[in-house]
């Protein structure tokens, strides 16, 4: 049997009017989303002109806070710069002022071994002219203080040694903050150069998850460092103004102790020549009295010969008389009188001039004797005086620049 489809019913029909009806709703609608549209299209007008105001005004306030931060950078910048000029100036006053305590201390300390090169001198004078003087004294005295400048200069070398390290480190910190504050104004100059037309793509959020210094933090950073840096220059200023008065008021010091020392000396030179002069009058008077008492003895001497030849005349005349005439006539009489008294007077005399021949001989023993100690005592003195003169010529060389003394007279032989 042949397929036959499936009888579909027949439509429902509509009302007449019906496609009216329709055609209405339509033109109703589109209506309705004509004026939608329209209402959109000024809304989005509205929108976009607000948006671009608020765009622009984004971008002034960009633009204006990256001007007011590159002004702030470039501030900050040149003041780093002249502190960092500053720091190098100081760091230079720094090295200078080292290098004159270290010449200071150098000087001090040859002064120092003069002295006690003088004081040691001294000590080879002759034992009896070894004494502890107010010229060691000053000299001892003159050691410690030159030993106490040493040490007050050693302190100075070392604070000023701390504040060169902390010069110097500022110097680097500051340094790489300029450096920073530069590569930071070439970055804000190019973002303020960017107009949007140079093809670049962000690919990353702005801000990012490590927090950046707030601007406050970012000011007083710099203001320390740079605060920092001032106030060790002013303590170089003030170590320098102290360093000055130092120096002035130790070479004052040294000044007058080595006055006092010289002055001491040249005492003691006149006072050693003084009592050379003395011992060497005495010892020549001393020799003149030798020489007298010489002569004397001489004369003694010749009056005891002078009277020998007389005693023996008389002796031979008394034995000759007494002991060959004969026996009646050995009579004591006036010739063997006088003979006796003769030679009693004669020998009286002798007696008297041994007793003075040997006082005078004593005398000169006395003499020579003391005349020796005198020279002893006179060569102690040219010895001691040869010491301290020397020691005096010494203190010519003591201080570069100091004007030679007046060297004492040598003391004559």
């Amino acid at each position: 049997m042949p397929y036959m489809p499936p009888i579909t019913p027949p439509y429902p029909g509509l009302a007449p009017n019906a496609w009216r009806q329709d055609a209405h709703k339509d033109l109703d609608v589109a209506t309705r989303l004509l004026h939608t549209s329209r209402g959109l299209r000024s809304a989005s007008k509205m929108v976009d002109s607000l948006t671009r105001k608020i765009q622009q005004q984004e971008q002034s306030n960009v633009e204006s806070a990256l001007y007011e931060k590159m002004e702030k950078s470039s501030q900050l910048k040149q003041a780093l710069q002249a502190s960092v000029e500053s720091v190098e100036q100081h760091i230079h006053l720094v090295k200078s002022d080292q290098a004159k305590i270290r010449s200071l201390i150098n000087m001090k300390q040859q002064a120092c071994t003069l002295s006690v090169q003088r004081y040691q001198l001294r000590t080879q004078r002759p034992e009896r002219e070894h004494t502890s003087d107010d010229t060691q004294n000053l000299l001892c005295k003159q050691q410690r203080n030159l030993q106490n400048s040493i040490k007050a200069l050693s302190s100075f070398l070392a604070e000023s040694d701390g504040m060169h390290k902390k010069l110097h480190s500022l110097k680097m910190s500051m340094q790489v903050d300029v450096k920073d504050k530069h590569h930071a104004l070439q970055l804000d100059a190019k973002a303020l150069s960017l107009d949007g037309r140079d093809g670049m793509s962000v690919t990353h959020p702005v801000g990012g998850a490590v927090v950046p210094y707030r601007e406050r933090a970012w000011g007083r950073k710099s203001a320390a460092v740079i605060a920092d840096a001032k106030s060790v220059c002013d303590e170089v200023d003030r170590l320098q103004r102290r360093m000055v008065k130092l120096e002035k008021d130790l070479e004052n010091n040294e000044n007058e102790v080595m006055r006092e020392v010289q002055k001491s000396l040249k005492v003691k030179l006149g006072q050693t020549l003084q009592a050379a002069s003395v011992l060497d009058n005495k010892l020549r008077k001393g020799y003149k009295e030798i020489d007298s008492a010489a002569r004397a003895k001489d004369r003694l001497t010749q009056a005891l010969d002078s009277k020998v030849q007389p005693m023996d005349l008389v002796q031979q005349r008394y034995h000759t008389r007494h002991d060959q005439r004969p026996g009646r006539e050995a009579v004591h009489d006036e010739v063997e009188i006088a003979l006796a008294t003769e030679f009693s007077e004669l020998n009286s005399m002798v007696r008297e001039l041994s007793k003075k021949h040997k006082k005078v001989d004593v005398q000169i023993r006395h003499l020579n004797s003391a005349a020796g100690n005198l020279e002893k005592n006179l060569r102690d003195k040219r010895s001691a005086y040869d010491v301290d003169a020397q020691a005096y010529r010494l203190a010519a060389g003591w201080r570069p620049g100091q004007s030679h003394p007046v060297y004492p007279r040598i003391l004559k032989q």
